[in-house]
């Protein structure tokens, strides 16, 4: 028997402290990608997995001795589900009492939380194995019942829907629901008359109850020397319901109020019934138009992510709304029913807002509801970033008559984005050109997902970490990948930011200029490359060239034409990127339409004799600021034609600065009108029979010139003939030799 025993010892001394490490992962999927050991996919997850490993031991009560994790294959378990196979090794002076298949089981477990994950992977609880070494779920689960003074706390949120993406552990809204359901939970029993020994509450997981309720699973743990006469679950459940206003709400959470178990104990509501005869009376619909939200037909699908994210917004800004108004204790939560089209610029929202059934009726009313409402978004004319008909507000069929629609406008400008009052969270898209666009984008449950997600989340904390707003930056979450025309990945987040009194307001101008200025002008964001032209915060986007106005060619008026400047804003459309482009489609059918208008105004005005041509000249940022020349005949009446008439009938054609062509809303005190110098040519045109005339008369000229020469020359000639002559007369002259005296 002596021989046996050596022999074993000296072969488990070779191999004592190398352990086959095996366990399963629920959220890698086994692709063929993944299981090809030469593919980026593969290498990527085993040099995660493996550093994870290394850091886990690295951290352990065994670590002294601990050398490295190194992985060795995947295999696939199910399409879901990919196995791990890994050794982890020892150092051979390791003391065989402390390192172990059964320690080195133990300790994975527990640095896995029960085995339920490593880093963003999400594991199976039953299938660790260290050398074949293994435990049943039983004997790891028994583990929390230890301490008498640990509760498992569970009840349901009715206004949290169950979606895949919240019931996914990875995904940015899990991870941020947790995050807020355990402040909350610690706060409230933090602030309870048994915070001596209390410790700490944990979320554990988060389970579909129906489409729009969620059941939450949290531990909350209490010292050894808590006094059980104090500690219990009863008084755990008492603490919690007197905290919650009656099972009612968890901050910004709404409660079943017959949905609290501490420990299985469970106390029933006696007005459990009361809900289902009063509900009614405290459900509003509330419906509006959006005029700056095209009812396109992407946007009228509810499975479409435009949808989606319209609805998510507006239901946000709904929920603030009412949040911080008078009626706001009573308020349970507002939600998107759909949408529909008013006409090609305009959409309906109809919307539903439930109260609690205990307030009274004398102040939560469909009145007061309305009220709120209007106060709330100036008039009926702003909701956040979208513009609102401000006649169009009805709660449950109720409205009430505008009685100045004409001074409305003013306030519902866009005003310069440069300070909106105080929004915790805004909304941050980019285009990254270097991420082509998969369908696993959209997967939450994909690793391509998971891994884009985790990193474009550091990119944007490590960012604002490291921001002039870093004080009030909080964090960036809920990150969605869409396609773009390009095939290039459309990245939308949303970006946390604390309301900090001592510091200046953050408003979505610094968060843009943060991002422009982190990002070499919106160029890089870590190993993404972005289209510089993408970014928009809470929908603003910085004017390519603010300082340059985008001009078309000048209309030439005619020679005498009296040529004025109109400027005015519009403030019912939005100034976008493609405004920016003359050539541009969206650019082209404003600027028509725009002139069309103006030519309908004056030629329906006093001016309509001496009116020849409006034309659109340039758009800036602020909502739309519109520049045009306007040309008249000031010989086609008999009235002078000035910048005071000019500025007087479109201000008549506009109901007083209010409204153009019945589409464009119009800010009153925008208008502007001035005189520019008369049309004048530098030459005067001369007809054809003029420039003949005038060919005739050089002709004339020079032949009259050629003539006197001729006549000059002749004159000249005749003067000097005979006053010398070579040549004396042919007979010649006799002089006679003889003297004569």
């Amino acid at each position: 028997m002596l021989t046996p025993t050596l022999t074993v010892a000296t072969t488990q001394l070779i191999h004592s402290f190398d352990y086959n490490v095996t366990f399963t992962i629920t959220n890698l999927a086994s692709t063929a990608n993944l299981l090809n050991p030469n593919s980026p996919l593969h290498k990527s997850a085993a040099s995660i997995i493996t550093f994870q490993m290394n850091e886990l031991f690295s951290k352990s009560k065994i670590k002294d001795t601990f050398s490295s994790c190194k992985l060795l294959s995947f295999r696939s378990e199910n399409v879901q589900d990919t196995r791990v196979f890994a050794n982890c090794s020892f150092g051979s002076d390791s003391n065989p009492q402390e390192v172990n298949r059964v320690n080195v089981f133990r300790v994975f477990r527990d640095q896995t939380k029960s085995f339920s994950s490593l880093a963003m992977y999400s594991l199976d609880n039953s299938s660790l194995y260290v050398n074949d070494y293994h435990e049943s779920i039983l004997a790891t689960t028994e583990a929390p019942v230890q301490s008498p003074f640990d509760f498992n706390v569970t009840f349901t949120i009715t206004n949290l829907a169950s979606t895949a993406n919240l019931l996914n552990p990875n995904s940015p809204l899990h991870r941020s629901a947790a995050s807020i359901i355990t402040f909350q939970l610690n706060k409230l029993f933090t602030n309870s008359n048994i915070n001596k020994t209390f410790s700490s509450c944990n979320f554990l997981s988060l389970s579909s109850e129906n489409v729009q309720d969620t059941r939450v699973f949290a531990n909350c743990s209490f010292g050894n020397d808590s006094d059980p006469q104090q500690v219990n679950r009863v008084t755990v459940y008492h603490l919690f319901r007197g905290k919650t206003k009656g099972l009612s709400s968890l901050t910004m959470y709404s409660l079943d109020n017959s949905s609290l178990y501490v420990n299985d104990y469970h106390e029933e509501t006696p007005t459990v019934m009361s809900p289902v005869e009063t509900r009614n009376p405290y459900d509003f619909n509330v419906t509006f138009f959006i005029t700056n939200l095209a009812s396109s037909a992407t946007l009228l699908n509810p499975n479409s992510a435009l949808y989606k994210s319209a609805a998510s917004i507006i239901s946000s800004q709904l929920n603030r709304v009412f949040r911080s108004s008078k009626i706001k204790n009573a308020f349970t939560s507002c939600k998107v029913l759909s949408f529909s089209k008013s006409n090609i610029q305009d959409s309906r929202v109809f919307a539903n807002c439930t109260f609690r059934n205990n307030p009274d009726p004398k102040e939560v009313n469909r009145v007061t509801v309305y009220r709120e409402f209007q106060d709330s978004t100036k008039g009926v004319t702003a909701l956040a970033a979208y513009t609102l008909g401000n006649e169009s507000l009805y709660v449950n069929d109720y409205n009430e008559a505008v009685l100045s629609v004409t001074e409305s406008p003013i306030v519902a400008e866009t005003i310069p984005p440069n300070r909106e009052s105080s929004r915790p969270s805004y909304n941050i898209t980019f285009i990254v050109t270097n991420l082509r666009f998969t369908p696993d984008l959209q997967n939450f449950n994909s690793p391509q997902y998971n891994t884009e997600s985790n990193k474009a989340i550091s990119l944007l904390n490590n960012l604002y970490d490291n921001s002039k707003i870093a004080r009030t930056f909080s964090t960036c979450n809920s990150i969605s990948f869409s396609p773009t025309v390009t095939e290039s990945t459309k990245i939308e987040a949303f970006c946390s930011f604390k309301n900090d009194p001592t510091t200046a307001i953050i408003d979505k101008v610094d968060v843009y200029n943060e991002f422009r200025d982190n990002t070499e002008k919106i160029t890089q964001l870590g190993l993404y490359s972005l289209n510089k032209n993408s970014l928009y915060v809470n929908g603003y986007q910085e004017p390519q060239q603010p300082e340059t106005q985008t001009n078309v060619p000048a209309f030439e008026g005619r020679d005498g034409d009296l040529p004025f400047e109109l400027n005015f804003t519009i403030i019912n459309r939005n100034f976008t990127e493609e405004f920016n482009d003359p050539s541009s489609p969206e650019y082209q059918s404003l600027v028509n339409d725009i002139s069309k208008m103006l030519t309908s105004l004056y030629r329906n005005s006093q001016l309509r004799d001496s009116y020849r041509v409006c034309k659109v000249t340039g758009l800036r940022l602020g909502s739309i600021k519109c520049t045009c020349m306007c040309y008249f005949n000031p010989t086609a009446t008999n009235g002078s034609v000035i910048a005071e008439k000019v500025k007087a009938e479109f201000d008549r054609g506009t109901s007083g600065t209010h409204l153009l062509g019945g589409t464009y809303l119009l800010r009153k005190d925008s208008l502007s009108v001035e005189a520019e110098a008369p049309v004048s040519s530098d030459t005067t045109e001369i007809p054809d029979w003029g420039i003949v005339l005038i060919v005739l008369g050089i002709l004339f000229f020079l032949f009259l010139i050629i003539l006197l020469c001729l006549l000059l020359a002749l004159y000249l000639k005749k003067k000097r003939q005979g006053s010398y002559n070579m040549m004396q007369s042919p007979a010649g002259l006799y002089f006679l030799h003889q003297k004569f005296q």
